[in-house]
């Protein structure tokens, strides 16, 4: 009868670090991953396909694959929005940090595998955002001059989305790069807090806020543009880190 003896805890860091440089070595010996779903760029099911390969990326954009350079999504990042101030409002905000990004569906697409062009819908149940802001000019008619933190929960958000890629020559081979993303986010409810917005007086500051969920959309014209930017930029970035290993015939084959 054989005994199986514990590992050590040497043996325990050896057998860790092995398979962390297998892991790498995956990624960098452009062999594709597991999480990324092929499609045959001739499949009469191709969009079905492509729609397929986006969810089954959702949990690993949502914890990030290191080993592979692409960051977790959740929460995406944005060092700074800057809104336009196009109504007497200027509006600031940093370290802003979204969650549920990775909570997307894909409910529908286009593609052209010929222009390399991709337009989709996606919906997100939830997105909450939490940032620093500061903010100077009239907000609702009232004269606002104040920063802090700032909350927001956006509920039944719908993006539309247009990404432009193109092929390009490496190394004697076809690979695939994302030039343009651009998108426009409809939101279907939510609510916002805006901390210290009028230097701590909270009486004012209450009936702003109930005013200011009421007239939720009115505000949110001042920010999703910024918002939409940043998020465009983060997902090309996103975007590319992922296909950069590999060629365009690993990801759409014959």
């Amino acid at each position: 009868m054989y005994s199986v003896r514990p590992l050590s805890k040497g043996s325990k860091v050896r057998l860790m670090f092995l398979s962390l440089i297998v892991t790498m070595q995956r990624c960098n010996t452009k062999e594709l991953p597991s999480f990324i779903h092929v499609c045959q760029r001739d499949d009469p099911n191709l969009v079905e396909c492509l729609i397929a390969s986006a969810e089954d990326l959702r949990p690993y954009l949502a914890k990030g694959v290191p080993e592979c350079n692409i960051p977790s999504i959740e929460p995406l990042v944005m060092n700074e929005l800057i809104s336009e101030q196009s109504v007497g409002l200027s509006l600031t905000a940093n370290n802003v940090k979204t969650y549920g990004c990775s909570s997307y569906t894909v409910t529908s697409l286009k593609v052209n595998m010929d222009e390399q062009t991709y337009e989709f819908d996606t919906e997100f149940p939830l997105l909450s955002i939490e940032a620093q802001y500061n903010v100077s000019g009239k907000l609702l008619m009232m004269p606002v001059n104040g920063a802090g933190p700032l909350y927001a929960n956006l509920t039944n958000c719908k993006s539309k989305t247009m990404l432009k890629g193109e092929l390009y020559d490496r190394d004697g081979e076809t690979y695939l790069r994302y030039k343009d993303l651009s998108l426009h986010i409809q939101i279907g409810g939510g609510s916002i807090k805006i901390e210290n917005l009028f230097r701590g007086d909270k009486f004012i500051s209450d009936i702003v806020h109930e005013s200011l969920n009421k007239n939720l959309n009115a505000f949110l014209v001042e920010l999703m543009p910024a918002v939409e930017r940043a998020l465009a930029s983060t997902f090309l970035e996103v975007g590319n880190k992922i296909v950069h290993p590999y060629t365009y015939k690993q990801l759409f084959p014959y």
